[in-house]
């Protein structure tokens, strides 16, 4: 009987002395970490903690995106007004340079200006990527879809003309006076048919 419960007591402290050598051969991997950062207790990411760092990146991601967009379209806006601008000066001084009229097509179904020197295309330009041409009034006259025409006499005058241009940061009109070629920006459409019906009855044909 004493050898029965001899060896009883001895099973008992081998079975203890094993577990706690287990225990201690998981600890000794991650000494350092609680038990619920220890590898055989947590091995992943959780799916809710993924998709919330998905989230996160996402949106960091769309901000980044309007932060660059916005100087971006500024920037087209400028260059398209820089384009008109120039189209308009480089119209008055060819016409006075070989005293000879020049024609200037603005289209809104191409987006594009056009310089014409008697039956010869001089130039052409389309305006830059998200800028559009939605409605051109030379005179009296307006146009959405057709191209307008804008003749330039012998001593660079025309008719006060007008473009309405429209892009993602901005839309305004812009007008250019016929005898001295002046810009100017207008925001109110029924100001600008009246600068423009004023103007009409001075220049209704360009000499």
């Amino acid at each position: 009987m004493r050898k029965g419960q001899a060896r009883g007591q001895r099973d008992k402290g081998t079975k203890g002395q094993s577990g706690e050598d287990h225990l201690s051969a998981a600890f000794s991997l991650c000494p350092s970490a609680p038990l619920s950062l220890c590898p055989f207790t947590r091995k992943a990411f959780t799916l809710v903690e993924t998709m919330l760092a998905l989230l996160l990146m996402a949106l960091l991601a769309a901000a980044v995106a309007m932060s660059f967009s916005r100087p971006l379209q500024a920037a087209r806006a400028r260059e398209a007004i820089s384009q008109i601008h120039f189209a308009d000066a480089q119209a008055r001084q060819a016409a006075r340079q070989f005293s000879a009229p020049v024609r200037l097509v603005l289209d809104p179904s191409e987006n594009s200006i056009t310089r014409y020197e008697g039956e010869h295309l001089r130039a052409r330009a389309a305006l830059p990527t998200g800028c559009r041409i939605q409605e051109v009034i030379v005179g009296r006259h307006a146009t959405w879809e057709d191209h307008a025409e804008v003749w330039f006499s012998s001593s660079g005058l025309s008719r006060s003309y007008a473009l309405h241009l429209t892009g993602p940061a901005f839309d305004q009109w812009v007008l250019f006076a016929g005898l001295s070629g002046q810009m100017t920006w207008v925001s109110d459409e029924q100001t600008l048919r009246s600068i423009l019906d004023v103007a009409a009855p001075t220049r209704r044909d360009a000499d």
